[in-house]
């Protein structure tokens, strides 16, 4: 009971003692907060599209108290708290992010290599950034990871033809901005945008060597599980899929502890490990050659963290 106490009470202190700070680098300025030790191993948190530093934070806080040495940066994607949108000239949001804003944040930064965790299109970010930078990435954490416009989202943003037709909990990550319903209507407006054109990152994902998470709740009603599955076949290295039966696209939200154990397993197996080579392989070469073998995770966590009666947690994807 006395150390519940101090864990509450410490992860209070974290809570209050956590202010955004705005991060010059030559691709903008970045709004993010930074806490935990400041010269180990930096772990990056991309939130939802329509998130800021604090859609995450939650999670950041916890593996600040468990693993005292990491170094945690949650950060606000363009256009969301104090970041500065893009360009009404950039044709690919995603793309752009991971090639030049992080990798534009992360020398302002100091960090030579990180781990990821992202959220929805937040993962998209950090799996592109790995495609393209192996030698930054230490590995990759997808909460509900988008990877491609279908026919699935396009559906459910449809119905959604304005902020008050959200879910709570999309609506609630736009609930501090200044004009929540325009920022609404512009990342609503991207992301169908997507879905006709039929924008896929996974061509980017064949130079992923590094540990991949993949966690995705079995009734999102915006990412479907073809995404995950997408996602893993296109990575060469191993990839850990784990569905969660009673969880919809919030996942980290809905299960935080089973998420955390995830996160600290995917960190482990990054841990002492150096970043990827960048590699001299040219991607047309890269294409060509096959994939290594998907190998499951074996986690402790409980049984009922299947994606279906009939399916484990982690699932081999061949």
């Amino acid at each position: 009971m006395r150390q519940d106490r101090a864990n509450a009470r410490r992860h209070t202190e974290y809570e209050t003692l956590t202010a955004p700070r705005m991060i010059k680098t030559r691709a903008g300025d970045v709004e993010a907060v930074e806490i935990g030790n400041p010269s180990g191993q930096a772990l990056i948190f991309l939130p939802h599209g329509l998130g800021d530093w604090s859609a995450l934070l939650d999670i950041a806080v916890d593996l600040a108290m468990l693993m005292p040495d990491l170094r945690l940066i949650a950060l606000s994607r363009p256009g969301c708290g104090g970041t500065q949108c893009l360009e009404p000239s950039v044709s690919d949001p995603l793309f752009f992010e991971a090639s030049v804003v992080l990798p534009a944040l992360m020398d302002a930064l100091d960090i030579s290599s990180a781990d990821f965790v992202g959220h929805a299109d937040g993962a998209s970010v950090a799996l592109i950034l790995a495609g393209l930078f192996p030698e930054r990435v230490l590995g990759v954490v997808g909460l509900a990871a988008y990877c491609f416009g279908d026919q699935y989202l396009c559906a459910t943003l449809e119905a959604i033809s304005a902020l008050g037709d959200a879910p709570e909990s999309l609506s609630n990550l736009v609930s501090g901005s200044h004009e929540p319903d325009i920022f609404f209507r512009r990342w609503r407006e991207i992301r169908l945008s997507e879905c006709q054109r039929r924008w896929n990152a996974t061509k980017f994902f064949e130079g992923i060597s590094v540990p991949v998470t993949l966690i995705q709740g079995a009734r999102d009603e915006f990412i479907s599980l073809d995404q995950a599955a997408a996602i893993a076949a296109r990575i060469r290295g191993d990839v850990c899929w784990v569905t969660l039966r009673n969880a919809g696209h919030f996942v980290h939200l809905e299960n935080p502890e089973q998420v955390i154990t995830l996160v600290r397993h995917q960190l482990d197996q990054s841990r002492g490990r150096k970043p990827a080579m960048q590699s001299a392989i040219d991607p047309a070469t890269r294409r060509k050659a096959k994939g290594t073998k998907k190998i499951p995770c074996l986690l402790p966590i409980q049984p009922q963290l299947t994606g279906a009666d009939d399916k484990p947690a982690c699932l081999l994807v061949a």
